[in-house]
């Protein structure tokens, strides 16, 4: 919280102050600029009630000021879920001086803002200079950081800053140490800026800042990366497919994944002695199912597989229905079957209306079916269900997507599900090698299941040759393209209904063969799957589990 602010005197003769604002707007800025809630950043927390108070306004002319300056003048930008603006011209009137103390400031509060889109849209006016003295000071004054950062020189902006890296680097390779009486021997001294700018550079190093400097630089590497990328496909006239792509790779680059040992035994020391906390995952609204693998965890891939018409499909549905009953956000990637088709068998198994009906509904339902239609058009509506139908869809288009709604749904935990595996397009063409495709695929919706740590769900047909044999329940190897799929799936799940090969068998049920579980227990269980309305329920009988 500040105590006071300075407004340089330049503010007034700004073209926007002078010729487009208003006295009443110009108090406003004044206000944004000096309230006691503002920052060293310029991004900082205050709510509109705050606001009408400390000026002696209506929240309704608040309203309209902040429309004002975020619409016309374009000069902030406020976030009404986390309480937050930014001011857009900041770090133009007022970082242009600071020092250690301002960037130790600046550091703190960087990490405490909830929306990182304000730090981009403030970050763009900033001089970032001290920023990167920080990180390059650091790295004179202790050597062993090269070898233990992620940042490369082409991650530094400017020129002098790449160079000087990799010759710090270059020093490193022959032995020799890097401090200031070694760079007195370079023979291209002055292109660095002279002892007097090395000299201010180690002044600069804080080895405490020093992890968040990094990731500062990062941040700002990828930026610049995502400016150049559109620029260039804007050029070029990239396809999305290859933008999104490219994109994707930028944001792929991280560095907190690291947990010591010793952080991770402190933290199951006294496990014997206290009541442990299990995950249950995300319900699959089968008890018996959710007994053998905990439901669907973060982080892991399921494959749901089985042959046409097995009802892999309905399966999905359900497992979606009652992952947004339970607060989920379901994303449902329906690369075979239209949106359309995916809400009225929604409808049908919600309401239990028969799929033929869903047809013509307004001639072939009952009256009592009509009467509970809005019933079932609200229970369906909770789940917040995200239908994406658009075919030949790359993993890395579905990752935009996701990231895109969970924006817009901050709140709420994402689930993807994907109709199905063999439909996803490959970035590579791989010589038409199904395998190698399919290869990449799987890798990449497990790295997408463990980068959004939230469950992914794919569904994947069967060989033809199941077909052959004489016990028709399928396994393993009679996937598609099985090995990577083996491999990077953590539960595969097989369908089975007897009744689809032997047309005069009493036995409806639809079996549910957990064939792989990489945390848990393998086994097989019976649900009742209705062929005519496609919906899924426990069947309360015995079922078979066994270890593994």
């Amino acid at each position: 919280m500040a105590k006071y602010r300075m407004v340089r005197t330049e503010f007034w003769k700004n073209p926007i102050v002078l010729e487009e604002m208003t006295p009443e707007d110009k108090y406003f800025y004044l206000y944004l600029l000096t309230n006691p809630h503002t920052t060293q950043i310029g991004i900082y927390r205050i709510t509109k009630k705050e606001m009408a108070f400390d000026l002696g306004y209506s929240i309704e002319s608040v309203d309209s000021l902040m429309e004002r300056f975020e619409e016309h003048h374009q000069l902030i930008r406020y976030n009404p879920e986390t309480r937050e603006l930014a001011i857009k011209n900041w770090g133009k009137e007022n970082l242009q001086k600071g020092g250690k103390p301002v960037m130790d400031c600046i550091v703190f509060e960087l990490k405490e803002v909830e929306d990182h889109s304000l730090i981009q849209y403030v970050s763009e006016y900033i001089h970032k200079e001290e920023i990167r003295n920080l990180f390059l000071g650091s790295l004179m004054k202790a050597e062993y950081l090269l070898h233990d950062t992620i940042i490369q020189p082409d991650h530094l902006e400017s020129l002098r800053h790449k160079e000087l890296m990799r010759r710090m680097m270059a020093l490193k390779r022959t032995g020799k140490n890097i401090d200031l009486l070694t760079f007195t021997t370079l023979p291209d001294l002055e292109n660095f800026g002279g002892m007097s700018y090395l000299s201010e550079l180690l002044s600069y190093a804080d080895l405490e800042k020093f992890n968040e400097t990094e990731k500062l630089i990062l941040d700002l590497w990828k930026e610049r990366e995502k400016r150049n990328i559109l620029t260039l496909a804007a050029m070029n006239d990239w396809e999305i497919a290859k933008v999104i792509a490219e994109l994707d790779k930028i944001n792929q680059t991280k560095m907190e994944d690291h947990t010591s040992l010793h952080q991770a035994l402190v933290r199951i020391f006294e496990a014997p002695w206290e009541d442990q906390y299990h995950s249950k995952g995300v319900t699959t609204g089968i008890e018996k199912l959710d007994l053998v693998t905990g439901g669907f965890q973060n982080g892991e891939v399921t494959i749901v597989a089985g042959r046409p018409s097995m009802g892999k499909t309905d399966v999905m549905l359900h497992f979606a229905k009652i992952a947004g009953w339970a607060g989920y956000l379901p994303l449902v990637f329906s690369l075979e079957m239209p949106e359309k088709l995916i809400t009225s068998r929604l409808m049908a198994s919600t309401g239990g209306f028969n799929r033929v009906k869903m047809r013509d509904p307004k001639r072939m339902l009952s009256q009592s079916q009509k009467q509970k239609w809005s019933d079932v058009i609200g229970n369906l509506d909770e789940t917040n269900i995200q239908i994406f139908d658009g075919a030949g869809q790359t993993v890395a288009e579905m990752r935009a997507k996701t990231r895109k709604l969970m924006h817009e749904f901050p709140y709420k935990k994402p689930i993807v599900f994907i109709d199905y595996l063999t439909l996803i397009q490959p970035s590579e063409f791989y010589g038409g090698n199904p395998h190698l495709q399919v290869t990449e695929i799987s890798k990449s919706l497990k790295t997408m299941a463990k980068g959004f740590d939230c469950p992914v769900i794919c569904l994947a047909q069967l060989n033809r040759s199941v077909e052959t044999k004489a016990n028709k329940r399928p396994m393993m190897s009679d996937i598609r393209e099985s090995g990577s799929v083996e491999q990077d799936a953590d539960v595969i799940l097989f369908l089975y209904r007897e009744a689809y090969y032997d047309k005069d068998s009493e036995n409806h049920s639809l079996e549910m063969i957990v064939s792989k579980n990489r945390n848990g227990p393998v086994g097989t269980i019976k649900v009742n799957h209705n062929e005519h309305t496609g919906a899924i329920a426990d069947k309360h009988e015995q079922n078979t589990t066994s270890g593994g």
